[in-house]
């Protein structure tokens, strides 16, 4: 019984995600964000420096690195997870 109620919630909710539309997210977004401009702005001012900001991107190096170089964002360090 249990497996079979675990099954339906499942299918409920990935029903519920395909059912979303770019205009019901945006809803929500401008929903939860709304008035959020001047502090997050005001955060940014304050405590961003962007001269320290990574990214981490997971993927085939090989695939990834040319692109990842032509934005010109900074260099681009590859790290072994082996090594990790």
């Amino acid at each position: 019984m249990f497996a079979r109620q675990t099954n339906a919630g499942l299918l409920l909710a990935r029903l519920h995600w395909l059912s979303r539309t770019p205009a019901h997210d945006a809803s929500l977004a401008a929903r939860d964000c709304d008035g959020l401009g001047p502090a997050v702005d005001q955060v940014l001012r304050v405590g961003f420096d962007p001269k320290r900001l990574m990214l981490v991107v997971v993927g085939d190096p090989a695939a990834l690195t040319p692109g990842l170089r032509a934005l010109g964002l900074g260099p681009v360090v590859l790290l072994d997870p082996a090594a990790l």
